[in-house]
């Protein structure tokens, strides 16, 4: 999605990329399932890789923003995370300024995370066995808050030419519409 809102930006001379931000948020489950927790506790055992024109570590689930998300989510906190997409888009395009941020509701979810990534040992963060055990006590609770917090998913570029988002929101609208009709 990111080479191809490159690549428009470029070919129409409508800009030159000098920064993209990937925003995402999550409520409850998001409708997925516990790989994505698994994956979001072992992501806080890992320093966030951001660029600005080198690359940077930050530490995991720091550097919150406020992000407008649209009609339907608002505004909601997104956290420092290191998603592969930030080292693709500066190595591969070649974007000088890329970071990825997540953020979930309910905002006790934001907190959790907050304490986890702070408070438990790079070690256990790490671990794969030990964090499959905590997910498969955080879960069930996730679950269950889902019946008041609702299911959604919501991604947020910005930093891109104007042309080039309306793009990639139709291509990120276009392929959770294909994530819900073939789950």
């Amino acid at each position: 999605m990111a080479a191809e809102l490159v690549h428009a930006a470029r070919s129409k001379k409508a800009c030159k990329p000098v920064r993209l931000r990937f925003f995402y948020y999550i409520a409850g489950s998001g409708g997925v399932g516990p790989t994505t927790l698994a994956s979001s506790f072992l992501l806080l055992g890992e320093d966030v890789i951001a660029y600005n024109k080198e690359e940077i570590k930050l530490k995991p689930y720091s550097g919150a923003l406020n992000i407008d998300f649209g009609k339907g989510v608002g505004n909601k906190n997104v956290y420092l995370r290191n998603l592969p997409e930030v080292k693709s888009t500066f190595k591969v395009l070649r974007v000088p300024t890329v970071s990825a941020r997540f953020g979930s509701d309910p905002f006790i979810w934001n907190w959790g995370m907050h304490i986890f990534a702070n408070f438990l040992p790079i070690k256990y963060l790490r671990d794969k066995n030990k964090v499959s055990k905590l997910v498969e006590v955080i879960d069930p609770i996730v679950r269950t808050i889902d019946g008041i917090a609702g299911q959604c998913v919501s991604m947020r570029p910005e930093g891109i030419a104007t042309k080039a988002r309306k793009l990639l929101l139709e291509r990120a609208t276009q392929g959770a519409t294909n994530f819900v009709m073939n789950k």
